[in-house]
């Protein structure tokens, strides 16, 4: 009875076994386009193409070669750092980028050119510094600024619009952004949650009794 199971395990492990799909597995040591980078995040996007983060600027793979694009150095964006350290589509076809310095800049895959956010208007004199930043599945990308009691909201076509917090309600830091399916923006800040209509200029607060409450991340 024992060696009847046991021929019958061993029967459908061989069975599961081959029933597995084949792959190839490829090793792109020697590729003059990788071999000096180091691969810090991969992510591919909805074209199929699969991007790499390194050390020096991103990298595209077709599927069959690689193409390195990085920042040119004393260019307009006048970057501290090409060190990709996280980056994210957004449904523009743009790569928002965070260098490990903190620089805020995205890269435009149609016209594969680097950019940073405000390119024209009265924010563009403010020369504002961002040290992050947030997708929302809108396409909406929020900016922050350093220590500021506002935020910029980077529209889908590119307009960009400046969201201030009330200094006498002692918001404090905003940890986090949410948006709602209705397109509603939720901000979770160091004094308690503040909403944002779809098309408002000025943030709804909601605070408890006037206290602060610590929010840290939505759910």
């Amino acid at each position: 009875m024992k060696r009847n199971l046991l021929v019958f395990f061993f029967y459908w492990i061989t069975i599961l076994s081959t029933a597995q799909p084949s792959g190839t597995l490829t090793h792109f040591a020697n590729d003059l386009k990788l071999r000096q980078s180091r691969i810090l995040d991969i992510q591919q996007d909805k074209k199929g193409f699969i991007w790499l983060s390194t050390f020096n600027g991103l990298i595209r793979y077709d599927g069959s070669t690689f193409q390195k694009f990085r920042v040119k150095q004393n260019g307009s964006l006048n970057l501290i750092s090409n060190r990709v350290f996280k980056f994210k589509f957004d449904k523009s076809d743009r790569i928002w980028i965070q260098s490990e310095k903190n620089d805020i800049y995205y890269f435009d895959t149609r016209q594969l050119s680097f950019h940073y956010p405000i390119e024209e208007g009265t924010l563009k004199a403010a020369n504002i510094a961002f040290v992050d930043f947030k997708v929302m599945p809108s396409g909406r990308v929020w900016l922050f600024p350093e220590e500021k009691n506002y935020l910029i909201a980077f529209e889908t076509n590119k307009k960009v619009r400046k969201i201030a917090f009330d200094p006498a309600k002692h918001c404090g830091k905003i940890r986090d952004i949410f948006e709602d399916k209705h397109g509603i923006t939720w901000f979770f800040t160091e004094a308690g949650i503040c909403r944002l209509d779809k098309s408002g200029a000025e943030p709804q607060y909601f605070f408890f009794n006037g206290k602060p409450n610590l929010f840290n991340s939505f759910l």
